[in-house]
């Protein structure tokens, strides 16, 4: 081949490759219009045109629609608690309960919980409360129990679901959900007569005593104490405790259960007043058939912090140990005085509304006096101090038939009127000026 054949024939190869691009890069072209590649969103620059709408095709030649995906979202992908438990209080606003499930995990709810949780989430007249859906109601020693709370879109009849979260490789799982049976108001204000709570976990107890603690709500504190462990003057102190000092539980995570066994529970209950913090603490155990019960009770931090908050010479506990076993109420009075304090009102204000909740109920009053004064005058004295109460408590609504006085005079000191020397005891004194409230329920 001679250099002009040469030259000729590199022309014609380079002539077909260039068609032979040409065509492929059409052919490309043509492919991507008819079946386009699924694409991030671009970012358009200043200087960008904007691309040409794709021609549409014939319905022939359109791609068969894919069915929508069976598979639910992932119900945690963030990981965190508080998303796991955002996304279960959505499913609570859509009334899905597939979809709760879905998002709980079908190990998380048990068959005899979820038959109340369908009746609770598809309630029509329940929506999660606008003010607090969910809270972190506990710390508990595999994890942490949160609150999802339900409201009457009228009225103020409030439902719970609870769910216990473990932690499990960082990411937050569902291990339970319950849906705990809560004392039903009549129309009255009263609790209806309730059936024991054997379905209740002990967590669930420790909760319903607190949460009716900060309410005042003696009757159904009560129906969660073991009365032969509890007496009612000491379950009664812990309410006055409550108002005196305005506490009221943290709104975060008001309960740590630093112990959990199959019979036995130690629950701590957190509060908070405007005067600092404190707390009291829950025994519960396990009865075969009344289920859990409160069976200590013990809220010495939060009296410590009453008696130091007047820095009065009156001496202040609302609990004493009675000289003839159990315990007493108790209501201290003023040197040779025996009018009602303020504090005192507050105090015979909490009995008062017990004692009218079941006219058939009675108290005993016994007054007592510090050992100045000769026998005679403390006896008349300590007399004075228990009708003083009583009228107290008649101006509070309670009738004569439930309230029974005593006077004892300097006869029964709780603590010594003189030190071992023979020299006055002010404190002691102090703690012997009282009336006793004696509760016979």
């Amino acid at each position: 081949m001679n250099k002009t054949q040469g030259i000729t024939f590199g022309s014609i190869v380079a002539v077909g490759i260039a068609v032979s691009l040409g065509i492929l890069l059409n052919q490309k072209k043509e492919d991507a219009v008819a079946d386009p590649a699924p694409m991030a969103p671009s970012v358009a620059t200043d200087n960008s045109a904007p691309a040409p709408a794709p021609a549409s095709l014939p319905p022939a030649e359109k791609a068969p629609q894919k069915p929508a995906s069976s598979e639910a979202t992932p119900p945690n992908p963030e990981g965190s608690a508080e998303a796991l438990v955002k996304a279960l209080v959505t499913q609570v606003a859509k009334k899905d309960v597939s979809g709760f499930i879905t998002v709980a995990g079908e190990t998380a709810v048990s068959p005899e919980v979820r038959g109340a949780l369908e009746k609770l989430i598809q309630d029509p007249s329940l929506i999660p409360d606008p003010q607090m859906p969910a809270m972190e109601l506990a710390k508990t020693v595999g994890g942490n129990r949160w609150l999802l709370k339900l409201k009457a879109k009228e009225g103020d009849i409030t439902r719970e679901i609870h769910a216990d979260l473990t932690k499990e490789d960082g990411v937050w799982k569902v291990a339970k959900i319950q849906v705990p049976s809560l004392p039903t108001p009549t129309v009255s204000g009263q609790l209806a007569v309730q059936p024991p709570a054997t379905d209740l976990d002990a967590l669930t107890v420790a909760h319903l005593f607190s949460a009716a603690a900060e309410k005042l709500d003696f009757e159904t504190a009560a129906r969660f104490a073991d009365p032969g462990k509890v007496s009612d003057e000491r379950l009664a102190a812990l309410l006055i405790a409550m108002e005196e000092g305005g506490y009221k539980l943290v709104p975060q995570r008001p309960l740590i259960a630093t112990l959990s066994k199959e019979d036995i529970s130690w629950v701590l209950a957190r509060l908070a007043s405007k005067d600092g913090s404190s707390e009291f603490a829950l025994e519960l155990g396990k009865d075969p058939q009344k289920g859990w019960l409160v069976r200590g009770l013990t809220f010495d931090k939060m009296l410590a912090a009453l008696a130091d908050k007047e820095g009065s010479g009156t001496a202040y506990t609302p609990i004493v140990d009675d000289l003839k076993g159990g315990e007493s109420i108790v209501l201290f009075f003023e040197y040779d005085n025996t009018r009602v304090t303020p504090r005192t009102l507050r105090q015979l204000d909490i009995i008062a509304k017990i004692l009218k909740q079941d006219h058939t109920r009675k108290i005993h009053i016994n007054g007592h006096a510090d050992a100045k004064g000769s026998d005679d005058y403390n006896e008349a004295l300590s007399d004075k101090r228990a009708f003083a109460v009583r009228e107290a408590l008649k101006s509070l609504g309670v009738a004569d038939s439930q309230v029974v006085t005593q006077a004892y005079g300097e006869s029964r000191p709780i603590r010594p009127n003189f030190n071992p020397d023979g020299s006055d005891n002010p404190q002691g004194r102090s703690k012997n000026r009282r009336a006793e409230v004696r509760l016979d329920f």
